[in-house]
C-alpha cells in the first residue's frame, strides 16, 4: 500500500530537504530585518523592526540606537506551538475505485503532512470520522510534539478503515466540542457531498478562529471518468441505492462536467475564505502532490 512509503527513510530524507528549501525561500524573500513572530521573551531572539507607536518600550534596543541613532525594536520567536490535527473524511467513497488506491493515498497524504508538522515541533494528531449506522465513529491519535515519535503515529494510520457516510459538518462539531486551543486543521476528503455540506462544515471552523487546509483527494480514474462504454449496476456505497445505467460517450462526457465542477466550486470557497487548497488526484501522483502542493499548506514556517 502507497501509505508505507511515507515512513521510508528515502522519503523522509526529501521531505527534510523540502522542509529546508521552503525554509531558505522564506528567509531569503524576507531579508535582513524582518518582522518576527512577537515582541518579548521567547525561544530565541529572532530580529529587528523599525520602533512604531504603541510598542513595548522595554524591547527597545539601546545598543542600535547608540551606534546607529535608530529605534530599533528586538522580536522573538514566540514559546507557544501550534496545535495541528490532521483530519481524514474516513466514508466509504475514499476507498474507492479501489484499483486507484484512494484510501492509500489519503493517508499517504496525511501522515507525510504530519511528518512536516512534527519537525516543526508544533502538536500534531491524526483524527478520522465517517457516520456509521447514523452515528459519528471519530477517532485520534494523541498529540505528538517530536520529530522522533513520527514512527508511533503508523499504528494509527494502518487502523483506519473506511466505511459508513460522508460527515464532515458532524466532523467538524465534534472537533469544536473538544474545546482545544485554535489551532490549525487539515482536512482531507473527495468531498463528494453537495456544497453547502463541505461549507457548512468548514465555516464553522473559520468562525471559531481556526486555520484550515484542504486536501483534495481522488482517485486518476475517477478525476477523469476513464470507464470503458457499456451496461453498469452502480452501487453508492454509502447510501447502499443501487442503479443501472449505460455508460456511453454522452454520459461520460456529463460525469466529466460534473466533477470538474465540484473541483471549481470547491476551490473557490476556499479562495474567497482564505482556505488553502490543494488538489491531490492520484496514488501515481503522491510525491509530486507533497513536493510540490504542501508547501502552500504553511506547515513550514
Amino acid at each position: 500500500m502507497i501509505e508505507e512509503r511515507a515512513f521510508e527513510a528515502s522519503f523522509l530524507s526529501r521531505l527534510d530537504r523540502l522542509i529546508l528549501a521552503v525554509k531558505q525561500v522564506r528567509a531569503a524573500r524576507a531579508g535582513q530585518r524582518t518582522l518576527g513572530r512577537v515582541q518579548g521573551p521567547g525561544l530565541e531572539l529572532q530580529n529587528f523592526k523599525p520602533y512604531a507607536q504603541g510598542d513595548d518600550l522595554r524591547f527597545l534596543d539601546w545598543n542600535v540606537l547608540g551606534r546607529l541613532d535608530e529605534l530599533m525594536v528586538r522580536t522573538h520567536r514566540s514559546e507557544r506551538k501550534v496545535e495541528i490535527s490532521i483530519v481524514l473524511d474516513a466514508s466509504a467513497s475514499m476507498a474507492l475505485p479501489a484499483e486507484d488506491d484512494k484510501a492509500g493515498l489519503a493517508l499517504a497524504l496525511a501522515a507525510a503532512a504530519a511528518y512536516i508538522a512534527v519537525s516543526e515541533n508544533d502538536a500534531v494528531r491524526l483524527a478520522a470520522f465517517s457516520q456509521r449506522s447514523g452515528r459519528l465513529a471519530f477517532s485520534a491519535s494523541m498529540f505528538y510534539h517530536r520529530r522522533e515519535s513520527y514512527p508511533e503515529l503508523r499504528p494509527f494510520i494502518r487502523s483506519l478503515r473506511f466505511r459508513g457516510e460522508t460527515a464532515l459538518d458532524a466532523g467538524a462539531a465534534e472537533l469544536l466540542s473538544q474545546r482545544r486551543v485554535r489551532g490549525m486543521v487539515v482536512l482531507l476528503s473527495d468531498f463528494l457531498v453537495a456544497p453547502a455540506h463541505y461549507e457548512r462544515a468548514l465555516s464553522r471552523l473559520l468562525a471559531a478562529g481556526y486555520e484550515v487546509k484542504v486536501v483534495h483527494v481522488m482517485g486518476e480514474g475517477e478525476h477523469v471518468g476513464a470507464f470503458p462504454s457499456g451496461a453498469y449496476r452502480v452501487y453508492d456505497s454509502e447510501s447502499g441505492e443501487m442503479r443501472e445505467l449505460r455508460l456511453d460517450r454522452r454520459v461520460a462526457s456529463h460525469y466529466r462536467e460534473r466533477v470538474e465542477r465540484l473541483i471549481s466550486q470547491l476551490k473557490d470557497f476556499c479562495h474567497k475564505n482564505s482556505v488553502a487548497y490543494v488538489p491531490a488526484f492520484g496514488a501515481a501522483g503522491f510525491e509530486t502532490t507533497v513536493m510540490q502542493e504542501f508547501p502552500r499548506l504553511g506547515l513550514v514556517r
